[in-house]
């Protein structure tokens, strides 16, 4: 919620959220997938938020999503 009211501050107090656990491991092994793939690229929580903030922008105004 913080990363989203930073790139859009005018969202800020109107997200909700429920702390719950998501069914996932909290660690992983990825060994054998970096081997295979090698290093994935890390993006920053901020950056990454503010890239798919952008990106369903222009889904909107592409008219390919109705908010």
């Amino acid at each position: 919620v913080t990363a989203i009211e930073a790139a859009i501050p005018e969202a800020a107090g109107t997200i909700t959220f429920t702390d719950a656990q998501l069914p996932f491991p909290a660690e992983a092994q990825h060994a054998s997938l970096r081997q295979v793939i090698g290093d994935p690229p890390e993006t920053p929580l901020h950056e990454g938020v503010g890239d798919t903030i952008a990106r369903f922008r222009e889904l909107i105004a592409a008219g390919a999503l109705t908010p």
